[in-house]
C-alpha cells in the first residue's frame, strides 16, 4: 500500500438553487470526477437541498461519495464560494475517516436553508450555489484487483482507438420544460490524454424536430478537436442497473465539431413515461453512451484558432471570417433605426484593422422596417478597400440567405456597408425556415481586405483587446456597450454578460464582464455593479480598472485596484457599488 497522499479540490455549482424540486431525502449528484492515474479513484458530491433526513430537513446536506475503488481513507472539508471567490461556511472533517464504495461522508446540517437563501448573506450568486470540496486521500483499497470500467468515462491507452462509457442522469424527467427542438446538455467529459477529445450529450425530451416530437432524441456531440470518426451506442439504465432499449450504429460515422450524431427517435415518450416499462426510476432517466473513437483530427494542429476571428498572415491582403450570435432574437427590444453592435474584432498584426457588425432587428430606416439590416463597420484605420458577404448559419452550420457585395467597396472609418433589406423578419422568425436555432441568430461575415489607409500613422491602442508579447504579464483593454440601458429588465442580482474576449496567444486566457444594472445584492441595489470574470484557465492573478466612456470618448468614474487580485474561474471580481444608478 503506498503511503503518498493525493490532494484534490473540486467545485460543484448548482444553478437556480432556490427552484430545485428535490424533497427531503432526494439528492443532486455531481458529475463523477477522477483523481490520480496509477492509483485511480472516482468520486462525486451529493447535495440534498432539503436535507437527507427528517432531522435535517431545514438544512442543506452535503456529502463526498466514493464510487471506485471499494474503500478509501480520507480527510476532507466543504465550503461555499461567494461572488468574490471567498470561502464561507467552512466545515472540516479533521480526522482520517474510512469510506466505503457508494457511501458518502459529510455534513447532514451543512448550512441552514433559510440562511443560504437570504440574499443579504451573499452565499448564492444569482441563485447559484457553488460548493468547494477539498480532500486528502490517504489510502485506497480495492477488494477486486481486476481492472474496472470507469463509472463515467473509460479510456484505454492504445493509440489506435479510444473507448468511452458515459452515464448521465436527468432528474425529474417528466417535469422537464424543454419544447420540441430544445435540448438538455450534459457536462463535458474528456477522453484520452495524448490524443485528447471532449464530448457531451444532447437530449431533447420532446424531440429534435416536428418528425420526432413524440420521441426522446439523443445525440453524442464532439466539442474538441474539429473532427472525429467513431461508432457509438445508447441505452437506458433501469433501477436494476440493466441496460434497456439499446440502439447502436454498426459502422463508424464522421463527427464534426459541435454537431451531434445519434437517434432522433430514440424512444417513444409515452412508452418511457409508462411506469410499467420500468425505464424511469423515481422519475430519473439514466442514459448510457458508449463509443469507440477510431480517429481524431484537428484542422489546425499546433496553432490555436482565434475564438471569433480567423485571419491569414498575408501582408498584401487579409481574409477573415467572423461569427456573431444574438440570443433571444425574437425578444430584442430595438426599434427601427436602433442597432445591436457586436464586439470589436481585430484582423492582422503588422497591418492591423478593427471592425464590428451592426445588426438592426427592425431595419435601419422606415423603408426597411419589415427587414433585418446588417452592416460591417470599420473602426480602425481611417479607410479600407474591401469585398464582403453575409450568411446565416443554421443548426447544422450550413450557410443560408447568403448576400455578397461583389465589387470592391471604399470603406471609411465608423461607417458601415451592408444590406438594408438583408432578410425579411417574418421569414426569419418562421421556425419552419430553420434560420433561428433556439431563438438564436448566428450571422457569418466573410471579408477580403485589399487595402488599409491610415491618415494618422501613429500606433494606436486596440479598441477591444490589447496584449503584449511578454510572457509574465498580459495587458488588455476591452470596451462593452449596452444599448437602451434605462430600459434593461434585470432585477437586483441579475446580470448582463458580455461576449467572451481572448487575451494572449501562447499564454491564452478568456474573460467576460458581468454587469448588474440594479446591483448585485440588497446592499448595492441603488448602484450599477461591474465585475471582470475569468473563464479560462482555472486561476489568474491580475490588477484591473473600470471606467465609463462618455460621448467625447473621455473616461469618467474611474475605479481601480492597486494590488493584484486572485481570480478563480467563473467568479467575478470588481465593484458592487461602481456608480449610483440615479447619478
Amino acid at each position: 500500500m503506498e503511503s503518498k497522499i493525493n490532494k484534490f479540490n473540486y467545485i460543484c455549482s448548482i444553478p437556480n438553487f432556490s427552484l430545485r424540486p428535490e424533497k427531503t431525502g432526494e439528492k443532486i449528484m455531481s458529475s463523477t470526477f477522477v483523481i490520480g492515474s496509477e492509483e485511480r479513484s472516482e468520486w462525486s458530491i451529493w447535495v440534498y437541498p432539503n436535507g437527507n433526513k427528517e432531522k435535517s430537513k431545514e438544512y442543506v446536506s452535503v456529502y463526498l461519495a466514493l464510487l471506485k475503488p471499494d474503500k478509501a481513507k480520507i480527510k476532507h472539508r466543504f465550503s461555499i464560494l461567494n461572488d468574490m471567490g471567498e470561502e464561507k461556511n467552512i466545515l472540516i472533517v479533521k480526522n482520517v475517516i474510512d469510506l466505503d464504495k457508494e457511501n458518502g461522508r459529510g455534513f447532514p446540517k451543512f448550512v441552514k436553508r433559510d440562511f443560504l437563501l437570504d440574499e443579504s448573506n451573499g452565499l448564492l450568486v444569482n441563485d447559484k450555489l457553488t460548493i468547494l470540496c477539498e480532500g486528502e486521500i490517504v489510502e485506497l483499497k480495492s477488494e477486486n484487483r481486476e481492472n474496472s470500467i470507469s463509472y463515467d468515462v473509460f479510456y484505454t491507452n492504445r493509440t489506435d482507438v479510444n473507448h468511452l462509457k458515459y452515464i448521465y442522469t436527468v432528474e425529474n424527467f417528466s417535469l422537464r420544460p424543454e419544447k420540441t427542438g430544445e435540448k438538455i446538455i450534459s457536462p463535458t467529459f474528456v477522453v484520452g490524454s495524448e490524443e485528447r477529445s471532449e464530448w457531451c450529450l444532447h437530449i431533447c425530451p420532446n424531440g429534435q424536430d416536428k418528425y420526432s416530437k413524440e420521441y426522446i432524441s439523443v445525440y453524442l456531440t464532439l466539442l474538441k478537436p474539429d473532427k472525429a470518426k467513431a461508432k457509438y451506442r445508447f441505452s437506458i439504465l433501469n433501477d436494476k442497473k440493466e441496460e434497456k432499449h439499446v440502439k447502436f450504429v454498426t459502422e463508424s460515422e464522421d463527427f464534426v465539431k459541435d454537431i451531434g450524431l445519434g437517434f432522433s427517435q430514440f424512444v417513444k415518450k409515452v412508452f418511457l413515461l409508462d411506469r410499467s416499462n420500468s425505464l424511469l426510476f423515481n422519475d430519473k432517466l439514466t442514459i448510457v453512451c458508449e463509443a469507440e473513437i477510431i480517429k481524431l483530427e484537428s484542422e489546425n494542429p499546433g496553432n490555436i484558432k482565434s475564438y471569433d476571428v480567423l485571419y491569414t498572415s498575408q501582408t498584401d491582403v487579409n481574409n477573415f471570417k467572423y461569427e456573431y450570435t444574438i440570443q433571444n432574437f425574437s425578444l430584442r427590444p430595438e426599434k427601427t433605426g436602433e442597432k445591436i453592435i457586436s464586439p470589436t474584432f481585430v484582423v492582422g498584426s503588422e497591418e492591423r484593422s478593427e471592425w464590428h457588425l451592426w445588426v438592426y432587428p427592425n431595419g435601419d430606416e422606415e423603408e426597411s422596417k419589415e427587414y433585418v439590416s446588417v452592416y460591417l463597420a470599420l473602426l480602425k484605420p481611417d479607410k479600407a478597400k474591401i469585398k464582403f458577404g453575409f450568411s446565416i448559419l443554421n443548426d447544422n452550420e450550413k450557410k443560408n440567405n447568403t448576400r455578397i457585395a461583389y465589387n470592391i467597396i471604399d470603406q471609411n472609418k465608423e461607417y458601415g456597408w451592408g444590406f438594408t433589406k438583408y432578410v425579411k423578419k417574418n421569414f426569419l422568425l418562421d421556425k419552419s425556415n430553420g434560420l433561428l436555432v433556439n431563438d438564436k441568430l448566428t450571422i457569418l461575415c466573410e471579408t477580403e481586405i485589399f487595402e488599409l489607409i491610415s491618415e494618422n500613422h501613429e500606433i494606436s491602442i486596440p479598441y477591444d483587446v490589447l496584449y503584449t508579447s511578454q510572457t509574465n504579464v498580459n495587458n488588455f483593454k476591452y470596451e462593452y456597450t449596452i444599448q437602451n440601458f434605462s430600459l434593461r429588465p434585470e432585477k437586483t442580482g441579475e446580470k448582463i454578460i458580455s461576449p467572451t474576449f481572448v487575451v494572449g496567444s501562447e499564454e491564452r486566457s478568456e474573460w467576460c464582464l458581468h454587469i448588474c444594472p440594479n446591483g448585485q445584492d440588497e446592499d448595492s441595489k441603488e448602484y450599477i455593479s461591474v465585475y471582470l470574470t475569468l473563464l479560462k484557465p482555472d486561476k489568474a492573478k491580475a490588477k484591473y480598472r473600470f471606467s465609463i466612456l462618455n460621448d467625447n470618448k473621455e473616461e469618467k468614474n474611474v475605479k481601480f485596484v492597486t494590488e493584484s487580485k486572485d481570480f478563480v474561474k467563473d467568479i467575478g471580481l470588481g465593484f458592487s457599488q461602481f456608480v449610483k444608478k440615479v447619478f
